[in-house]
């Protein structure tokens, strides 16, 4: 609320001043729940170029749970609040925008005939001018039977949208348990071992060829050292050592 409140002050400290414009038209746009979805939207539409607007937006809360508000285009900021049964909502935009503004959701509640209000307590053009005698628009949505979801069918829903999403999970891969997205990754057991498909092996094959070369080197220097050692035990010499022997004992 004190965002919402900060925003309406800085809209309404630009609202000083400016100059006035003719008024523009303003109104609301009806947009029914898919099957998949729970909530149904009212869009709040300018049929004027807008820079920036303060809206209120008054339904009946019997028939009607409010969700959230969103803005439509990309360069638009939406902040919104809902109290008593009336969305306040804070308008903005980099440039301005013509149609559709906002689009606010709503849960339907019960079957009925709800009718939804909007105010304009303030809005500027494109220039930007202040946009005066702007009427209030109202609109009325016939909820039916097929638009109240009960929250029983709600949680049936969504453990069925669960059970589905594992199921597409354990068929996406032919490898049970590991969906393709973790298939990549050494990190995941498959089955005890690790999966190393789409690994670079290179690194690995390079290291397994150096570490072959090298013990056969130490090998080879073992050999070349053995070698040494026994032609200096030759029998030559060690005839020699005994005539030296048997001399020094003469």
């Amino acid at each position: 609320m004190k965002r919402i409140a900060a925003w309406m002050i800085v809209l309404l400290m630009l609202f000083v001043g400016i100059p006035c414009s003719a008024a523009g038209g303003f109104y609301c746009e009806y947009t029914p729940k898919s099957e998949k979805s729970t909530v149904f939207y009212i869009d709040l539409c300018s049929s004027e170029e807008v820079s920036a607007a303060i809206l209120e937006l008054r339904f009946d809360e019997k028939l009607a749970e409010y969700r959230e508000a969103s803005a439509v285009e990309k360069t638009s900021t939406v902040r919104a609040a809902c109290d008593n049964a009336c969305v306040r909502i804070a308008f903005a935009d980099s440039g301005s925008v013509k149609g559709k503004l906002c689009r606010v959701a709503f849960k339907a509640l019960q079957a009925g005939t709800c009718t939804f209000t909007l105010h304009i307590s303030q809005a500027a053009d494109s220039a930007p001018n202040l946009m005066t005698d702007l009427p209030d628009s109202s609109i009325e949505v016939k909820l039916g039977k097929d638009d109240v979801v009960t929250s029983a069918s709600s949680k049936s829903a969504k453990t069925s949208s669960k059970s589905s999403g594992k199921s597409n999970t354990s068929s996406r891969s032919t490898i049970s348990g590991v969906s393709d997205d973790d298939a990549g990754n050494s990190n995941v057991p498959i089955g005890g071992v690790y999966d190393l498909r789409k690994l670079q092996v290179w690194p690995y094959i390079v290291v397994g060829v150096l570490s072959t070369l090298l013990i056969l080197g130490l090998v080879l220097l073992g050999v070349m050292l053995g070698r040494r050692k026994s032609a200096k035990k030759s029998p030559d010499n060690e005839n020699e050592k005994e005539k030296a022997d048997a001399e020094n004992r003469l």
